[in-house]
Formats: C-alpha cells, sequence, structure tokens
C-alpha cells in the first residue's frame, strides 16, 4: 500500500502540473479577448475540481472491491479530461519555448527605432502606413490563435468518440497457420483467441455477451482464453459470466490464467478460478491434456502467468511428457516468454498469448499499423514467426488502465491450422 501511495502521489503530482498549465495558457488566451475576469479564471477553477475528482478516483479504485457503475464513470471523465491534454502539453510547451527563445533573441539583437531614424513628424505618410499595418498584424496574430485554441478541442473529440464507438467494436482477426506436424485430419481446423477480458472495464454484461455471439459465429472448433479475466477482483465477473457461458466450441473452450487474475487476495484469486470452472470454461494452470479430434491428436498445454512481478508459471512441469510427433499449441499470457522459455527451446508449435492489448493507440503508415507499445513489447500484437515456431499476440478485449481504444480494435482472433503444402 506504500508503493500505492508513492505512484498516486507521483501522478496526481504530474496531472496537476500540466492541467495547470494547460488552464494558464488558456486563461492567456482569454485574457487577450477581453473576457471578464470569471471567465478567464473559469479554466483554473475546473483545473482545480478536477484534480480532487480524479484523486477520489484513485481512491475509489484502490478498495479491494469490483469497480461500482460509479466510479467506472468517474473513471472515464478523468480520462476524457487528461488524455488529450497529455498530447497538447508537448505542443504547448514548444510554443511556447519558441517564444521564450524569440523574446531574448529580441532583446539581445534587436535595436530600437529610435536609436536608428529620428522620429518622424505627425502627418508624414510613413506614419499613417505602420499605424495601418498594425491592426492587419494583430488581426492575423488573433485569427491564428482562434484557429489554434479551436483545434486544440479536436484530441477531445476524438477521444470521446472512441470511448463511445470504438473501444468495444469487436472485429474479427483472421489468420492462417501452417504446421508442420499437422495430421491430415486436422487440416482446416479453426480455433478462435479471446484475451484479456478485464471484465471490470466493461459498463454491462452486453458487452461481452456480442464478443460471445460474434466467436460463436464462426463455428470454431476449439476456443482458448489467454487470460486477464478481470482487472483485480473476481466480483467484477458478474459482467462476463454471461458471455462466458455462451461461448461454444465443438471440441471444447480452454483457457489460462493472466498477471491481472492474481492481483487480488489468496481467497479471492481461488474464487475467480471457481468462478472461471463454473462457466464450463476448462482452466489449465501449468497442465497439459490430449485432444482427440477426428482421430487425430492435438497436445494442448498451458502455463499460469510469468510477468513482471509473477513468477507462477512452470514451463518444465507444463511440457514435460508432450511427444514430438503431434502438434503442441501452448497457451501463456505474457508473449516475453516466448524469446525466455519457448523459441527455440521447447517443443512447442504454437504459442497464444495477449498481455499487450496492442497498445490500445494504433495509427497506419504506409498501410501497417503502427502503436508505441511495439517499442516496450517485441511481440505486441498479430503474428510471429522463426522457422517452424509460431507466437500470436492477440490485441485484448478489454482495456486497462485509460477505458479507450484509438486505432486498435479488441480482438477475437479467428486461427485456421493448415498443413504447409494447403498453404494458399
Amino acid at each position: 500500500m506504500h508503493g500505492f501511495w508513492i505512484i498516486l502521489l507521483i501522478i496526481i503530482t504530474s496531472l496537476t502540473l500540466i492541467d495547470f498549465y494547460f488552464s494558464i495558457s488558456l486563461s492567456r488566451f482569454l485574457k487577450k479577448r477581453n473576457y471578464k475576469k470569471f471567465v478567464r479564471r473559469l479554466p483554473i477553477y475546473i483545473s482545480i475540481f478536477m484534480i480532487l475528482i480524479t484523486l477520489l478516483s484513485f481512491m475509489l479504485r484502490s478498495r479491494d472491491e469490483a469497480q461500482t457503475l460509479t466510479n467506472k464513470i468517474i473513471m472515464y471523465v478523468v480520462y476524457l479530461w487528461y488524455m488529450p491534454k497529455l498530447g497538447l502539453f508537448p505542443i504547448l510547451l514548444i510554443k511556447d519555448f519558441i517564444k521564450l527563445i524569440t523574446f531574448i533573441f529580441k532583446k539581445l539583437f534587436t535595436r530600437k527605432k529610435s536609436d536608428e531614424f529620428p522620429p518622424l513628424s505627425k502627418g508624414v505618410r510613413g506614419i499613417s502606413e505602420d499605424s495601418q499595418d498594425k491592426p492587419k498584424s494583430l488581426s492575423r496574430r488573433k485569427l491564428a490563435g482562434n484557429i489554434a485554441w479551436s483545434m486544440a478541442g479536436i484530441p477531445f473529440l476524438i477521444v470521446a468518440d472512441n470511448m463511445l464507438k470504438n473501444t468495444y467494436d469487436f472485429r474479427i482477426y483472421p489468420v492462417e497457420i501452417p504446421i508442420a506436424k499437422l495430421a491430415p485430419g486436422l487440416n482446416g481446423l479453426k480455433i478462435v483467441q479471446i484475451s484479456d477480458i478485464h471484465a471490470g472495464s466493461f459498463l454491462t454484461s452486453k458487452t461481452f455477451i456480442n464478443a460471445s455471439i460474434l466467436a460463436n459465429a464462426v463455428s470454431p472448433d476449439l476456443i482458448f482464453v489467454t487470460g486477464d479475466f478481470v482487472n483485480n477482483h473476481p466480483d467484477e465477473m458478474v459482467l462476463a459470466i454471461e458471455g462466458l457461458k455462451r461461448l461454444n466450441a465443438h471440441y471444447g473452450v480452454y483457457a489460462c490464467l493472466g498477471n491481472h487474475d492474481h492481483y487480488m487476495t489468496d481467497a479471492n484469486h481461488e474464487k475467480l478460478k471457481n468462478i472461471i470452472r463454473r462457466t464450463g470454461i476448462k482452466l489449465l494452470i501449468n497442465e497439459k491434456t490430449k485432444l482427440s479430434i477426428n482421430g487425430c491428436t492435438l497436445q494442448l498445454a498451458a502455463t499460469d502467468n510469468t510477468s513482471w512481478g509473477d513468477k507462477y508459471a512452470d514451463f518444465d512441469k507444463t511440457l514435460s511428457g508432450l511427444n514430438d510427433v503431434d502438434p503442441v499449441i501452448l497457451l501463456c499470457h505474457d508473449p516475453n516468454n516466448w524469446d525466455r522459455e519457448v523459441n527455440g527451446k521447447r517443443n512447442v508449435d504454437l504459442t497464444l498469448a495477449g498481455h499487450t492489448h496492442g497498445g490500445q493507440f494504433s495509427f497506419k503508415m504506409f498501410g501497417m499499423e503502427q502503436s508505441p507499445v511495439r517499442y516496450v513489447y517485441k511481440y505486441y500484437a498479430g503474428l510471429y514467426k522463426n522457422k517452424d515456431q509460431y507466437l500470436y499476440v492477440n490485441r485484448g478485449c478489454g482495456t486497462a488502465g485509460p477505458p479507450i481504444r484509438i486505432g486498435m480494435k479488441p480482438e477475437i482472433t479467428l486461427i485456421t491450422l493448415v498443413r504447409p503444402e494447403n498453404v494458399v
């Protein structure tokens, strides 16, 4: 808890400084437009109010209980207020820095006109021309300022629009993966992967019911859930349990745990596992099983989570005893484990992971998906390959941290396993 308060202090201090800087800049702009004193000070008053709301939001989230609808609405308001400013802050900073450098340069290197030219008498034509040019210059600067502050509202509109429309606009991401050891009877096997549900991020249970309907619509042979069912409390499952019960695959639904599934007391962790199992999902924790499909064998293994601060995975126990003839699929929440424990080291044909959420933000450049999270995670979204071994990283269904996705749709993966000779 001591660490929580340190982090809280750092976050609140940072947000306060950024918000006041933004508010003071807006107040200066309003002052130049001759607005009344109360209107000019209004941004600062709102900033103080939002800091108090932010503090309340953190206090509520620190309590060991599932997030109520009121808490979530407060959190949405806080993120809508601050997120756009994090993008605008560097722009304002650069603008003011340039103004400061320009001011210093003028002070140091520009001589006063009175030193260079004698004053002109009244009525001289040059005076009237200068007086005409000055209002034009001021008018242009005023117009530029109006346009700049109008455009500053665009990031707020983008964030609000994505919160309402895109954050839970589930999409099917199809991918075909050739497996060298795949038996003919398994060719064309359809697997749906769901990851990072984060049930506590949903406002209603209808959200994940919609996801389950979409998953079932492709008539999967298997469904795998790769961890992070909740944010930090088993009671959040009330928002996902109906959708999880509806998941239907010909040969069953299997799952592993993620890091957020451990962010709770031991008693609550056991409660969460029992809730997951009561949905009909076969939860594998450092376990393996063999599936018989069309007279062929598919080996399935699933570890518990190992990531920053978590050391629950036992790869030796999970993967020991598997044969080298039949294909092996591993469910492992954190993709960083692929290089550490699997890639080129163990007999695993396909590893399915999540954890990164694809950064919850991306944009298209040269036809390719770009996300800042790629500089944090080597494997952050989609399919990766090394020789005959594959890793697929699901972009997640829910959210953690900011309750928003921009350019990174929530994912339901449709994986089709094929024999190499059947690759189109």
